[in-house]
């Protein structure tokens, strides 16, 4: 399907049918249900906002729905009596009743999705036989009000190396019948793997409890030893045993931090993951370029993922008007200061940063850079613009006052920009736009944030701005101002010496006093006639 708005629900009514977004187009949902049959669908890399993904069946070949953006709604997905290998993974969730409900038996792995305030998580129903759920494991559930709910006679294999941050994290809901209480084999790995976890501890082993408040297991039991697991065992409920549970691996005492870069200089030696691919990445877009900071060899690859308000999945801005963007992912940990650099140089902004008040483990930041105004804001802000850009943080919501603190970015501005547009230097402003009501039928506006240039090299002059929180950004400056219709009047400097200038005022004194002396000398001649005259008329009359 090609990039787009669909307000419609596609109704699948063949049994073996791939979709595949190009540029994550946008669609109501999906809907399959033909009865008594063995439905094979696979679904990824679309922006649904309506009806979400419903499947039905009476088996299941392996559906697979993943890498897609789900805003207040979800996947359904019910088998009446069995299905292997289905499977939901690395899709984004915000809001909704459920994000991701299960009814049957099946093999269903649930692996690497990211869910955020919605009123359930996961929901897994009833099973019809003794086959089980095998897997959930890499996933993010935070801000629900209940993480993950686990229904009668259910059956899971492993649940390990997820977070769960939410009122209620799990809640059991045995049957009605012959006491069927749900049943999870194992809370974590059977033994610690050594490799990477969530939070981005050393092992893999159990799952990070967390709660909204703050006193959650993991938030509030140390490690001792170094290994980022908890030195006693998590008891979830009865019969429900984490032995692994992860915490925030401790710091050596007196051990140094490595010693941090200039904001401006793009040689951090920080370790980004490597291992995202936003949505729509596998059908390229040609409209749309990301380039993925997180990998360490700084390649490019078409793309039309973004983010939803703000979040790691789909973003509002239309890909049309997207220029370029590139991604940047760390593990976010509680108490510790998180920085987002984009290595590859794609785009004005060349970090992101703030300090951490809740864990978000694998968490990923997107700047959009735009070829025109975002459609997200009314106008752009007064003076001469340079770069419109947008920044998204995590998933929608995440990056608020209430998980992190002391918000900033750091961009920059080519100096050849700045010449060729007569822009002062000191006039450089990064603005944030605001609309605190989205819904009230205003327009927001832009404020100006405080930056300060953080240093320069050939090509660039770079700034560190405050901010209070991400979204649509512009960086401006205002021109050189010149008085319309009036030309300067440059007045030739006399080179002359004191000498010269004592010489030359003695002349004009001399000049002044001469120029007396012969105007007292025209009146005297002038006396000397008149009297003369006279003196003639009066021996004139005498004689006669």
């Amino acid at each position: 399907m090609k990039p787009g708005v669909y307000h419609e629900t596609v109704d699948i009514t063949v049994l073996e049918l791939v979709f595949k977004g190009e540029g994550m187009p946008e669609v109501d949902g999906f809907k399959e249900d033909i009865p008594g049959e063995n439905p094979k669908i696979a679904i990824w890399g679309f922006n649904i906002t309506g009806t979400g993904i419903s499947i039905d069946g009476k088996y299941s070949g392996g559906n697979n729905i993943h890498d897609n953006v789900f805003r207040e709604c979800g996947i359904y997905l019910g088998i009446q009596e069995f299905s292997e290998d289905d499977i939901i993974e690395n899709n984004v969730f915000n809001g909704g009743e459920t994000a991701i409900n299960y009814d049957g038996d099946s093999g269903l792995k649930i692996r690497g999705n990211k869910i955020s305030d919605a009123n359930t998580g996961i929901k897994i129903d009833s099973m019809h036989s003794q086959n089980r759920v095998k897997e959930i494991s890499g996933n993010t559930v935070q801000g629900c009000d209940v993480g993950l709910v686990l229904e009668d006679y259910t059956r899971v294999d492993e649940i390990y190396n997820n977070v769960f941050n939410n009122t209620e994290n799990f809640k059991i809901s045995p049957g009605p019948y012959f006491d069927m209480i749900p049943k999870v084999q194992s809370w974590n790995k059977a033994n610690l793997s050594k490799d990477e976890n969530i939070i981005g501890g050393p092992y893999i082993g159990g799952n990070y409890w967390a709660t909204p408040s703050g006193d959650g297991f993991s938030q509030t039991h140390l490690d001792t030893d170094g290994d980022g697991i908890a030195e006693e065992e998590y008891q979830i409920s009865e019969g429900n045993v984490d032995y692994f549970p992860l915490v925030t691996p401790r710091v050596e005492p007196g051990e140094e931090p490595e010693e941090e870069q200039p904001e401006y200089e793009d040689n951090s030696t920080e370790d980004n993951s490597t291992d995202v691919i936003l949505p729509g990445n596998e059908t390229n877009s040609t409209d749309d370029t990301t380039v993925d900071s997180s990998s360490n060899s700084g390649g490019s690859r078409k793309s039309s993922g973004g983010s939803s308000g703000g979040g790691g999945g789909g973003s509002p801005e239309p890909a049309k008007n997207v220029e370029v963007k590139e991604l940047s992912q760390v593990f976010i940990t509680n108490g510790k200061a998180v920085k987002f650099e984009f290595k590859n140089n794609a785009t004005c902004v060349v970090s992101v940063d703030f300090d951490a008040i809740r864990n978000a483990g694998k968490t990923t930041t997107i700047v959009e850079q735009l070829k025109n105004k975002s459609a997200l804001v009314p106008e752009l802000p007064a003076g001469e613009t340079y770069k419109s850009f947008n920044v998204w943080v995590g998933n929608s919501g995440y990056a608020t006052s209430k998980n992190i603190e002391d918000p900033g970015l750091t961009f920059r501005v080519e100096k050849a920009w700045i010449k060729d547009n007569q822009v002062e230097q000191d006039t450089i402003t990064l603005s944030r736009y605001v609309d605190e009501d989205e819904h009230d039928g205003k327009d927001g506006a832009w404020t100006e944030l405080n930056s300060t240039q953080a240093g320069e090299d050939d090509k660039f002059l770079y700034f560190s701005a405050e901010t209070p929180g991400y979204g649509s950004f512009a960086i401006s400056g205002a021109p050189t101002l010149k008085a319309p219709g009036k030309q300067v009047l440059e007045l030739q400097a006399e080179n002359r010496t004191v000498g010269s200038v004592n010489a030359s005022e003695e002349e004009d004194k001399g000049a002044e006093e001469s120029n007396g002396v012969g105007k007292t000398l025209i009146n005297i001649g002038i006396v000397t006639c008149a009297l003369v005259v006279v003196i003639g008329l009066a021996l004139k009359g005498a004689k006669k």
